[in-house]
């Protein structure tokens, strides 16, 4: 990995590390994990902010299970049509800042990474085009129909294709071709609904048979090799997958449509997978349940007979279950937000409407009623979110707020995730914060059990503002919160420490 330096809003960071920062929502499911969770707020209320027309409605059909899902990076919005556009929104809305006509159909979600628009076609071609201009750089034909989208991870590019039984992975910088994999049993495929799921190193998909009765079979590839290395698999004794896989704290969660949840050991010591507990996902239902999204020890879902579930990422337990929110809710997955709230769309069976819901309790806050099935995901950033309906038009959300205004809003607005290495608290790493208040201030670190770990000092003090250095050398991994008291608020920040 190489030694970067990383400056964002308030806080400057030096360390060896891929990052994606909050604000952003780069791709399908928010990050190559698939925890689709940000620590960014979401909006309060449904106040529609602006809406675009961008394709044709597909007229409420079965026919197509995504829609092309919103990325949101440096405050522009990007997502793919029926019409065989990509579209680049400002997030107040307006014109298209431009829009770029491709082969075919896009239902694919576009990935927005290094300045670059990752997006597949319905005719099976991927495109690399210029996040600013939506110039063309590459496209790669896979021979496939790409309905879901790629995951872009580490400079490389990873994506199946529905009715092929292939993944691959290109350079994300070239698009030169460097592996292609097929299923261990050739009747499966990779295809239908399904992007990879990338965390430690790691490629992590589901296989099965779009209708049939073969069971799901899913599979973790090494990501940096040369050849597709495979580590590890997975039979489920169940059905068909329709969902990508999510992975978090070394667990790998996989649902498939007969309605059970399956939780994988990410790194288990045999080459046949590890199962850590299965459930049904909707207690008494068979059907069909979203990508799990995790935030912590929690884990959340939508499903097909229109409720949204939280459950226990550990142990599988079942938090909550929300009220009927009136139609399919397990296509497009559950948004997490970092001001309490989830943001799910309902589609198929008089499904219609975004929702969002309590996080802590799952009641209904609002709602919001489009014209078509929502089967796309919906993107969370700096106070808005933004969602495709199968009614041709794109939707935002909420009042955008800027770095600077977050910033002295809520010292909150950021998570820190730092992977340095096997061994990684033997660096001197250093986590600057630049605080924008004036008058007295403290800042502590606390664990997960609530303990006082260290109460930092001010080693520097300008006017209307304290900067203030932790070094995280001996600490060990986990999850810590860093708590803020000034002007008599008190705010905190969520900071993980990965292995």
């Amino acid at each position: 990995m190489k030694k970067v330096v990383v400056c964002f809003g308030i806080i400057f960071l030096q360390i060896s590390a891929t990052l994606v920062l909050a604000s952003d929502w780069p791709q399908m499911y928010h990050d190559p994990a698939h925890t689709s969770f940000t620590t960014d707020a979401g909006p309060e209320t449904g106040t529609l902010g602006w809406s675009y027309p961008i394709g044709t409605a597909l007229g409420n059909s079965w026919e197509y299970i995504h829609m092309s899902s919103p990325a949101v990076v440096n405050g522009k919005v990007y997502v793919g049509s029926t019409n065989r556009r990509v579209y680049c929104f400002d997030h107040n809305g307006g014109a298209p800042i431009w829009t770029k006509q491709l082969e075919d159909t896009i239902f694919s979600s576009p990935a927005v990474v290094n300045g670059k628009v990752y997006v597949g076609t319905w005719g099976g071609d991927m495109y690399c085009l210029d996040a600013n201009t939506g110039d063309s750089i590459w496209f790669y034909h896979s021979g496939g129909k790409i309905e879901a989208g790629p995951t872009v991870s580490d400079d490389r590019v990873f994506f199946g294709a529905m009715y092929q039984n292939y993944m691959w992975c290109l350079n994300a910088n070239t698009g030169a071709f460097i592996w292609e994999i097929t299923p261990s049993n050739p009747n499966l495929m990779y295809g239908h609904g399904v992007v990879p799921a990338v965390k430690d190193s790691l490629v992590i998909v589901g296989a099965s048979i779009f209708a049939g009765d073969q069971p799901t079979t899913f599979y973790a590839y090494k990501e940096f090799s040369s050849t597709p290395d495979l580590q590890w698999e997975y039979t489920a004794a169940s059905h068909t997958t329709h969902q990508s896989v999510s992975i978090g704290d070394g667990k790998v969660y996989g649902s498939v449509d007969d309605g059970w949840l399956y939780c994988m050991n990410e790194s288990p010591a045999s080459s046949s997978g590890e199962l850590i507990w299965s459930e049904r996902s909707a207690p008494g239902y068979s059907g069909d349940p979203s990508c799990v999204s995790i935030e912590g020890d929690k884990i959340y879902y939508g499903h097909e007979i229109g409720k949204t579930y939280c459950r226990n990422a550990t142990s599988g337990a079942l938090s909550w279950t929300s009220a009927s929110l009136g139609g399919h809710c397990g296509v497009g997955a559950a948004s997490l937000s970092g001001n309490g709230k989830i943001y799910v769309g309902t589609g198929y069976v008089n499904g219609k409407d975004l929702y969002c819901l309590d996080k802590s309790t799952g009641n209904v806050l609002w709602s919001y009623a489009t014209g078509g099935y929502i089967t796309s995901t919906p993107a969370i950033s700096n106070g808005m979110v933004f969602v495709t309906s199968q009614d041709g038009y794109i939707y935002a959300f909420g009042t955008w707020v800027g770095e600077e205004e977050q910033a002295n809003l809520d010292f909150r607005v950021r998570i820190l995730e730092l992977k340095i290495g096997q061994n990684p608290f033997k660096q001197s790493t250093i986590i600057k914060y630049k605080i924008p208040m004036t008058g007295k201030a403290s800042l502590t670190l606390y664990d997960i059990s609530g303990s006082c770990v260290k109460t930092l000092v001010n080693e520097e003090k300008k006017a209307g503002s304290y900067s203030i250095t932790l070094r995280v050398k001996e600490l060990k991994a986990g999850m810590y919160f860093l708590i803020l008291n000034a002007n008599g608020t008190k705010t905190t920040q969520k900071l993980t420490l990965l292995k």
